[in-house]
């Protein structure tokens, strides 16, 4: 993975390394559980449970008497490093102190399956009763559990929320793949997908497929992200996604979200560079329901393009003359607003 870390932070701590150091506390004295931590329980431990390793981190503020979320990740093949991610610092565990479980897959040729199996993976059930391990060792949030995965990770994060439908509030899944047949199990986790363009180790189509898929399924709470011409690497880009963590940790069960509101000022103009669409965003734009995630435009009735900011030029050979454009704000919760006035594309 070279010199950075998962979601752009400096060099990785590996294990061997951090012997000494107070964020890992059983890598050097073979704990088996969370009941083996030794020394103080706020921080990064490296664990071992029914013979797979795993690394928990636990929020240096934890106490009982609260609820905690958890993240669940899971890597890519081989890839059993303990990266120093974004999750175990500021302004996350300042602002919402999160769990973190990462178990290691030693079998880079099954690892966390696929969700076209007919049962889990050795090392993904195996995942799953630590899960359950963990919630009952520790006062964690059920309404917010997360899972997000990297390349063999990713198909391991379609094929966990395809075997445990609605069980996690929100999922992310970068560079991976499954089966179509589960979409409607997928399409009850809210779920972002991104992949790379010209990924040559793992076909952007896989991802392309099931995100088509779980909207045909009704699903309403998938988005997918390509990056054109980046190839499997795409955790190096992921990063350059400012709303993506914010997203996530928004998401929890049970809740129920009205929309926001409508877009104001649509308007349309023609250049050589084709149609130019613009907007501005709704009067309220600060409170959870109202805060825009994205927006989406349409041309004549059919999604175009989502886009993070008011604005976007339509290219001349698509924009022909009489095409009708519409604009939606959308929430982070999927929540879609009214679509604006319509504007009409001058003939040509």
């Amino acid at each position: 993975m070279g010199a950075l870390t998962r979601h752009g932070r400096a060099a990785p701590l590996l294990a061997a390394m951090l012997c000494s150091s107070m964020l890992v506390l059983g890598a050097c004295s073979g704990s088996k559980g969370p009941e083996g931590i030794t020394g103080p329980l706020g921080g990064y431990h490296n664990l071992h449970y029914n013979g797979m390793r795993y690394g928990l981190f636990v929020p240096p503020s934890y106490t009982p008497s609260r609820k905690y979320p958890l993240i669940l990740y899971l890597h890519g093949s081989t890839d059993t490093t303990t990266w120093d991610f974004e999750w175990y610092h500021d302004p996350i565990q300042s602002q919402d102190p999160v769990f973190v479980l990462t178990p290691k897959s030693l079998n880079p040729s099954l690892g966390w399956g696929a969700s076209w199996d007919a049962s889990a993976a050795p090392d993904l059930q195996n995942t799953l009763d630590l899960l359950a391990s963990t919630l009952r060792e520790f006062s964690i949030d059920t309404t917010r559990l997360y899972v997000t995965g990297t390349s063999m990770g990713g198909f391991g994060t379609f094929n966990i929320i395809s075997r445990r439908p609605g069980f996690f509030a929100a999922a992310y899944a970068l560079c991976g793949g499954g089966t179509t047949a589960t979409a409607s199990q997928m399409a009850q986790t809210p779920l972002w997908i991104f992949h790379g363009g010209a990924d040559p180790v793992v076909s952007v189509q896989y991802s392309r497929d099931i995100y088509h898929a779980i909207q045909q399924a009704g699903g309403t709470q998938v988005r997918y992200t390509e990056y054109p011409g980046v190839a499997h690497d795409v955790w190096d880009y992921t990063p350059g996604e400012k709303t993506l963590q914010r997203w996530f940790l928004a998401q929890r069960k049970g809740v129920v979200h009205g929309a926001p509101d409508a877009v104001l000022g649509l308007q349309l103009t023609t250049t050589g560079n084709g149609v130019t669409l613009a907007w501005s965003a709704p009067a309220d734009t600060v409170s959870a329901d109202h805060a825009v995630w994205f927006y989406r435009v349409y041309r004549d009735g059919t999604l175009l393009v989502e886009v993070e900011s008011p604005g976007y030029t339509d290219a001349p050979s698509s924009a022909a003359g009489h095409a009708i454009y519409t604009v939606a704000s959308v929430n982070y919760f999927f929540r879609e607003s009214a679509r604006s006035g319509p504007v009409q594309a001058p003939t040509p």
